[in-house]
């Protein structure tokens, strides 16, 4: 049998397989990660006249303001609205549930520039058209509504839309600003166009 080689490790590959030390210490020093970066914010300002006037922060799954705390979970976004339970599920081209106690039946359909959100909100039938630069609403009166509400706004400046809204015959200047985010992109979330622009008919 012949003797097995003496094997000789050169010394750069010994120090090489030392454990980092700092000055003044004998311990090895903790290895730096890189944190996760955390989910962008979006903050909406919504002043629909006499309707309301809404301060509200999306981030991530979660949508706070003062009368708004919502959270998502798959294609289910649930919570409170104007302090009332809030539930709906967007499966496909549907949406069903509650929001701010208000019963939801809605259909979504795309046509060209627009995506089109109409149906039943509580016994209102409710018409909501988005494009990049513009939405409008359109509710009907019911047994609870005694006028027909509308809502339209446009693209003005920036991340700025201004417009007008009502009931009936009374009107009133509205508008929306956004920071950190613009209708382009929230238009590709229809859950997120039922919170923004349907909530007030409910209030």
């Amino acid at each position: 049998m012949m003797p097995l080689k003496q094997i000789h490790w050169p010394v750069w590959a010994f120090v090489l397989s030392l454990p980092a030390l700092s000055p003044g210490s004998d311990k090895a020093q903790p290895l730096i990660r890189d944190e996760a970066p955390s989910a962008p914010s979006c903050r909406i300002k919504l002043d629909f006249g006499k309707a309301a006037y809404q301060d509200l922060t999306i981030k991530g799954d979660k949508i706070k303001g003062s009368n708004f705390n919502l959270q998502q979970e798959g294609k289910v976004l649930y919570g409170f609205v104007l302090s009332k339970p809030t539930r709906f599920r967007v499966s496909g081209k549907e949406i069903s549930g509650t929001i701010a106690g208000l019963d939801l039946m809605l259909h979504i359909k795309h046509s060209g520039p627009y995506i089109q959100i109409s149906g039943l909100v509580g016994s209102r039938r409710v018409s909501l058209k988005a494009s990049d630069h513009k939405v409008e609403v359109q509710a009907s009166a019911s047994g609870l509504a005694s006028s027909s509400s509308h809502l339209l706004l446009v693209q003005e400046q920036g991340n700025r839309l201004r417009g007008r809204a009502g009931a009936g015959a009374e009107i009133y200047s509205a508008q929306m600003i956004s920071f950190g985010c613009n209708l382009a992109q929230l238009r590709k979330r229809p859950e997120l166009l039922v919170v923004l622009f349907m909530w007030w008919l409910g209030a």
